[in-house]
């Protein structure tokens, strides 16, 4: 809800590129909250809060646990997605 984004100071996440598809989640609402394919935004401004993040390579899935505070921007490295 886009809304909700105005009452809260908003993270950032910003996603690693050379991924065929992403998947954040967050982890409290067990909701999806982005989708990108490989060629889509790779800066992503939500709530703050626990996510899970899921990425696929090349058939393979990888994951990733990050944690957004509050008015900050988390860059998510590609090397901190591990392979599942």
């Amino acid at each position: 809800r886009r809304a909700d984004l105005d009452e809260v100071d908003a993270a950032v996440l910003r996603l690693p590129p050379g991924f065929d598809r992403l998947l954040i989640v967050d982890r409290q609402r067990q909701e999806i909250v982005a989708e990108v394919g490989g060629a889509g935004a790779r800066r992503l401004a939500t709530r703050p809060g626990a996510y899970d993040v899921r990425a696929w390579r090349r058939g393979r899935l990888y994951a990733a646990h990050v944690l957004l505070e509050p008015d900050t921007e988390r860059v998510l490295a590609a090397t901190e997605l591990a392979k599942t």
